[in-house]
């Protein structure tokens, strides 16, 4: 649940109000290609929806482990590490 709050709360904690994903990208990723911005998007997009799984995803219960909270774990650190050397 952190990993998902640090990343839905990134665009208020950088510039104190809400901004859509793809605002957020534009001003940390300024200069970069547009397909880049794009696929980063998608990789934000895809984590978040595993996060989704251990929360509130309907359907089938889905069992996560202490792997899968290792994975997420790194994959948010790798996305928000990189999102700021970008910046």
């Amino acid at each position: 649940m952190a990993c998902n709050k640090a990343l839905e709360c990134l665009g208020f904690n950088l510039y104190g109000s809400t901004v859509t994903r793809s605002e957020l990208l534009e001003q940390l990723m300024d200069g970069q290609e547009e397909i880049k911005k794009k696929r980063i998007e998608a990789l934000w997009n895809s984590l978040q929806d595993f996060f989704h799984l251990g929360r509130h995803e309907r359907g089938d219960p889905v069992n996560l482990n202490e792997v899968d909270s290792e994975m997420a774990l790194i994959s948010a650190t790798a996305l928000l590490g990189y999102l700021a050397k970008t910046r």
